[in-house]
């Protein structure tokens, strides 16, 4: 069932953590929910020992994290799968086979077409074969399989697109884009209506690409004003046809430059505009590109904790019925001890632990506020009453009463799509 309209605030302290913690109560995971557990950390596709210094997509950040995983004991209580290989036919149903083509012909010679992205031998198998154990988790998880996965994998896939870049298909480190195939393969499995939300700290331009113009996936996208330079809130689908409305972008402030987005502007974005868009849209299949380049320990000076993605995790879980399965994928993260962190405090939600309380809330940073805002403006159009600018300035304010926990600036950064602009 939909939504009621609006937000329902309770006293300025509790302001921040009310919904949320709500959403996690109403999880629907059993006690001894089991997860599918797909990884594959392709070794093989790692750049030269001249290179290595200047890329930051590694085999280490998975094979580190699965570590922390197996120390973690949660392994042992998942149900593990190897990734198999994409077919030509799953990936043509997100990409063009001028892109497939491209792919095997650079692997082939292990010469990188641009320079955010590095080809080995083996980027095609290892893309292949992190496509695959996305779309298999999916498909698992609609025919009688685990409801809940978690897909740790690598190259990551969001920037990957189907028109590409200056002629150019591989963009930013990703290869074949796995949530986004996996998407298209399951609306062919009869699917009617596909959520995506991609928390990386970079837009998930190639996911928003693909369905910008497809009214049965709605595209989520909480990203930082970074590489590759899109995903203003004013891109919301395509316009005067059933797809408005269905891309929802919060672009935080470059947080190298400017205070940056942290645990309570996260915490607004869910209330005020993710949990409620997703209860309205009611989708059949839950996909998360889960990047935790926002993490704390990482370069991007966004600082989220580990239990924060836990609780947005559960929140998410909170947010659909028990029988809608719900599948995350790795993408960005490249500190390989926060990505360790952040998969396990995943990971645990998932199974249904118990998540952290909450830190008190606090005021949000001025330039976040206003990117709240802009989105909040730009969604309700379509997403009335569930999303509202009037229930956002209250919200707002009620948080305005509460501590400024971060005022600190940071350094200039060039952010715009370029040839040396890596992720």
């Amino acid at each position: 069932m939909s939504p009621p309209g609006g937000l329902t605030l309770g006293p300025p302290h509790r302001v921040g953590f009310n919904l949320l913690a709500m959403a996690f109560s109403q999880a629907h995971v059993p006690e001894a929910a089991i997860v599918a557990l797909y990884y594959d950390a392709s070794p093989a596709h790692a750049p030269s020992a001249r290179d290595r210094k200047k890329m930051i997509e590694l085999p280490e950040r998975v094979s580190a994290a699965y570590a922390t995983l197996v120390s973690d004991g949660l392994v042992d209580r998942c149900e593990c799968h190897e990734a198999r290989g994409a077919t030509d036919a799953e990936l043509l149903r997100a990409h063009r086979p001028e892109h497939l083509a491209q792919v095997r012909e650079l692997s082939a010679e292990a010469r990188a077409a641009n320079g955010n992205v590095y080809y080995s031998v083996d980027a095609d198998h290892a893309a292949r074969l992190a496509c695959g154990a996305v779309i298999d988790a999916t498909l698992r998880a609609l025919d009688g399989g685990p409801r809940r996965a978690f897909a740790l994998i690598r190259p990551p896939g969001h920037h990957a697109s189907r028109d590409g870049f200056e002629g150019d298909y591989a963009e930013g480190g990703c290869f074949f884009n796995s949530v986004a195939v996996a998407a298209a393969c399951a609306r062919a499995h009869g699917v009617d209506r596909v959520a995506i939300v991609d928390w990386d700290v970079h837009h998930g331009n190639g996911t928003q690409e693909i369905f910008y113009g497809d009214a049965s996936v709605l595209f989520i996208s909480l990203h930082a004003d970074l590489y590759p330079g899109t995903g203003p809130m004013d891109e919301t689908g395509a316009a005067g046809t059933p797809a408005a409305g269905r891309t929802v972008n919060v672009m935080w402030p470059d947080p190298l430059r400017y205070p940056p987005a942290a645990n309570a502007e996260y915490v607004a974005a869910l209330e005020l505009l993710v949990l409620p868009i997703i209860r309205a849209f009611e989708p059949g299949l839950l996909l998360i590109s889960s990047g935790f380049d926002a993490a704390r320990g990482e370069a991007f000076r966004l600082s989220l904790a580990p239990d924060t993605y836990a609780r947005m995790t559960a929140a998410l879980m909170g947010a659909i019925p028990a029988s809608v399965p719900l599948v995350a994928a790795l993408e960005g993260g490249y500190n390989p001890a926060s990505v360790g962190a952040c998969c396990s405090a995943v990971l645990r939600a998932l199974l249904g632990d118990p998540v952290a309380a909450a830190p008190p809330p606090a005021r949000l940073k001025t330039r976040c506020e206003h990117a709240l805002l802009s989105a909040v403006r730009a969604q309700e159009p379509a997403w009335a009453p569930h999303v509202s600018e009037t229930a956002a300035a209250a919200y707002f304010e009620a948080r305005r009463a509460c501590p400024d926990v971060d005022a600190g600036e940071g350094r200039s950064h060039e952010r715009k799509r370029s040839r040396g602009g890596g992720v």
